[in-house]
């Protein structure tokens, strides 16, 4: 399976974009629905070396199957496109795709993102832990 992103630029004062995916194995390779299904998350990152606005990874040794390939949202960016290359029975959603893999020929689903130019810059999401200890007497 490849996943491919592609943006339309990246605004250094909003953070380079980090896009989480989620894959989640639904059916076997006869087609009979999984009780318990498996789960894979990866992530592609841009920095401020790259001078491309897309990348891919491949996620390998996934077992023969039906799978549900999300984009998790992502702060600072839209989705705006989803194709899949290579599985022509591909069922494609507003936001995910159900992909089968049923041999070593490759399938790609690609996630284009915008920039949502409404993010003030630096903004950041993030957790303020605190730790209370009752007053002493």
């Amino acid at each position: 399976l490849i996943l491919r992103k592609t943006i339309d630029g990246i605004d250094a004062s909003k953070g380079y974009p980090t896009f989480t995916f989620k894959i989640t194995q639904t059916k076997d390779e006869n087609g009979n629905a999984l009780t318990y299904t498996n789960e894979y998350i990866r992530t592609i990152s841009f920095d401020s070396s790259d001078t491309e606005p897309t990348k891919e990874i491949t996620v390998s040794n996934l077992p023969i199957g039906t799978y549900i390939v999300q984009e998790l949202s992502a702060l600072g960016y839209i989705q705006s496109g989803l194709t899949v290359e290579g599985d022509s029975r591909a069922i494609i959603t507003e936001t995910n795709a159900a992909v089968s893999l049923a041999s070593e020929d490759p399938v790609t689903v690609a996630f284009s993102n915008r920039l949502n130019e409404e993010t003030p810059p630096g903004y950041v999401a993030f957790a303020d832990n605190k730790i209370s200890y009752p007053a002493q007497e």
